[in-house]
């Protein structure tokens, strides 16, 4: 079953931006062309309105977005919006202001902000300002203080070809642990901590 790749181009309506939509539609991608027409044109994508797979979405990517649907990348990606769907790529850092709702699969994650969804990675950090909640899967995790994580660790050799779904009617006897900042919340099964705050010497 052939699946059409969905690209998404900022500055669509600009000169490359333009002429990479045409490209990329001829491969049979889908595109969506994402421009604030600040400094490109509806006259550079006019013949292209009218195809099937382009869509024109007016908008300043300096503003969040919202993206509904499954990401897929072979490169880095870094995430200042908002995407509800899963996110397949080599390295993704969840910046300050995202958040994203979905799973994640990659070689190296670091979360800045709120992931509901679980992740498979070699390599993931919490850092002081992320909220995660869902079950992280890895080979090395680093947690800053002030991290919020609500989910079960678990710490594998080759996590990013490890299966969940197949683990999910198998019992988990993971203890639970709570702190202080969230004694006040439901007991949740797994693993429920916020590190506290750091302090200066």
């Amino acid at each position: 079953m052939h699946l059409e790749r969905r690209v998404l181009i900022s500055g669509g309506a600009g000169f490359l931006g333009s002429h990479l939509s045409e490209r990329l539609l001829e491969q049979g991608c889908q595109v969506l062309c994402v421009d604030n027409f600040f400094t490109g044109t509806r006259r550079n994508i006019e013949h292209l309105l009218s195809h099937k797979r382009f869509e024109l979405l007016r908008h300043d990517i300096t503003h969040p977005l919202t993206i509904t649907g499954n990401v897929t990348s072979k490169g880095e990606l870094q995430l200042n919006g908002q995407i509800r769907g899963d996110i397949d790529c080599k390295a993704l850092v969840v910046g300050e202001n995202a958040r994203l709702e979905g799973n994640v699969v990659a070689e190296d994650v670091t979360i800045r902000s709120r992931l509901i969804g679980s992740v498979r990675a070699l390599r993931v950090t919490l850092q002081s300002t992320s909220h995660v909640a869902g079950n992280l899967y890895h080979r090395h995790l680093s947690l800053e203080q002030g991290t919020h994580f609500e989910g079960e660790s678990h710490p594998l050799e080759d996590p990013l070809s490890f299966a969940p779904e197949a683990q999910a009617s198998k019992p988990q006897s993971n203890q639970n642990v709570h702190s202080d900042a969230v004694k006040k919340r439901e007991p949740a099964k797994g693993f429920l901590k916020s590190l506290p705050e750091s302090r200066s010497a």
